[in-house]
């Protein structure tokens, strides 16, 4: 006890750190669950039950006809972004 209370401030100043990771690492994991649950706002994440199948979500995302549409969108932009946005900083920064 006597070093715990002699390190006081170290603890102290690792009291914000370790806040910051607990509420931005692990807390989205417990909102993970949704995704394999059917949930009900009322019940909250904890009273909803599980999905049957419990991949459903995921079946039905994967199965939608815009899905690869969505895909093609996706990796289009992200190319268009490369393209024409990189250089921008490139050539400006060399002129």
């Amino acid at each position: 006890m006597k070093k715990i209370w002699r390190y006081r401030y170290l603890y102290l100043m690792l009291l914000l750190p370790m806040t910051f990771y607990l509420v931005f690492c692990y807390w989205p994991m417990y909102g993970l669950q949704i995704a394999f649950k059917d949930y009900n706002i009322r019940a909250g994440i904890t009273g909803s039950s599980w999905a049957e199948p419990i991949f459903q979500y995921f079946e039905d995302y994967l199965t939608d006809p815009y899905f690869w549409k969505v895909v093609r969108n996706t990796l289009l932009l992200n190319f268009y972004s490369l393209i024409f946005a990189f250089p921008a900083p490139i050539i400006l920064a060399l002129l």
